[in-house]
């Protein structure tokens, strides 16, 4: 599932935290986590906004370490209740929401969805604005998926990704294109599935997100199966595995080989048993 992490408050710090942030981005896309971790540590240091603490939970998150993720979100939540910053409490409450879903932690998850509407109206001053965020649209849509409402949630995507294709965020449009393939999946459209999650593939590929392309290549693997067609499948997640190795996401790269085993076992049912074909 693509869980969607609401932007940054990049804009409200200095020009020179802005650059290290920058420079650890860059760190982050070649591969060099420690260098990363370094430089995201250093803009936090001479920082007086949280926006370097925020960009440094969503890199942790990237690299599958929500824990991590939760305490640095959990420090600037604090700071945002302090200094009564309710756009900041809003982008760091749907962070937790994204952190706390990706640990399974689902009604956690939901309260701070619901906090990060409830700060977001404050901030823009009315309690009655519908929603607009395609960040709180995607995540609820993904409450909406544990709870079994497929049609919801598929409405929920389509409306955050109508928004995406607005704002002309490739990064955004992928995140939906790819959560639209995993709905699809869920309700046995594996065609349907194959479609959305090539788009979101081919569009994480033109950001360079390492991290999305492995998890498009996980979910189109299980579209495939879902057709029977495991050579297509297996090949998703040997190059699954590759993309997760460029960015060190070990907890993924257990998963997918997890998965490559239970596939080879299903292939091998089906060459030994002519009645299965």
């Amino acid at each position: 599932m693509s869980l969607k992490n609401s932007g940054s408050c990049q804009t409200e710090c200095s020009s020179a935290v802005f650059g290290m942030l920058l420079q650890a981005e860059s760190f982050y896309e070649t591969g060099s986590l420690v260098d990363a971790c370094a430089m995201y540590q250093s803009a936090i240091s001479k920082d007086n906004t949280e926006s370097a603490r925020v960009e440094f939970g969503s890199f942790l998150l990237q690299i599958d370490c929500p824990s991590a993720a939760i305490e640095q979100f959990s420090k600037a939540l604090n700071k945002s209740r302090q200094t009564k910053n309710h756009r900041l409490r809003s982008v760091v409450c749907n962070n937790l929401a994204v952190a706390f879903r990706q640990q399974g932690y689902f009604e956690l998850a939901v309260s701070y969805q619901q906090q990060s509407l409830a700060a977001a109206n404050v901030a823009i001053g009315t309690r009655n604005i519908g929603i607009t965020s395609s960040a709180d649209l995607s995540n609820l849509a993904n409450d909406a998926i544990r709870k079994g409402d497929l049609f919801l949630a598929e409405e929920l995507l389509q409306r955050s990704l109508a928004l995406e294709a607005d704002a002309c965020s490739l990064k955004g449009q992928a995140s939906d294109l790819g959560s639209l393939g995993v709905v699809a999946i869920l309700k046995r459209e594996p065609e349907q599935a194959l479609e959305y999650l090539w788009r979101a593939h081919r569009l994480h590929r033109r950001v360079n997100d390492h991290n999305a392309v492995g998890c498009d290549l996980l979910n189109l693997a299980e579209a495939y199966r879902h057709l029977g067609c495991c050579e297509d499948a297996s090949r998703c997640l040997r190059l699954a595995i590759l993309r997760f190795e460029k960015v060190h996401a070990t907890g993924l790269i257990k998963k997918t080989k997890r998965l490559q085993r239970n596939l080879e076992r299903i292939d091998d049912v089906y060459l030994r048993d002519p009645l299965l074909n």
